[in-house]
C-alpha cells in the first residue's frame, strides 16, 4: 500500500510485503490481510505488528 510508505508508516514497499507475508497486518476485527495489493473500499483500521494502528479512509 503506497499510502503507508508515503506517510512513513512503513519504510518501504519491501517492508510492507514482508509484514503482509509474515501475517503481521490485520484489520481491527482480526481478519488477516494476505494480499500485498490490499485496497480498502470502506473506512478500515489496520493493525500493523503489535503497536501500530492506522485508519484508512478511501476517497
Amino acid at each position: 500500500m503506497q499510502v503507508l510508505v508515503a506517510k512513513s508508516i512503513v519504510s518501504s514497499g519491501s517492508e510492507w510485503r514482508r509484514l503482509v507475508e509474515s501475517g503481521a497486518v490485520k484489520t481491527a476485527d482480526g481478519n488477516k490481510i494476505d494480499d500485498i495489493n490490499f485496497t480498502p473500499t470502506e473506512p478500515t483500521v489496520l493493525k500493523i505488528g503489535k503497536k501500530i494502528f492506522v485508519k484508512i479512509i478511501p476517497k
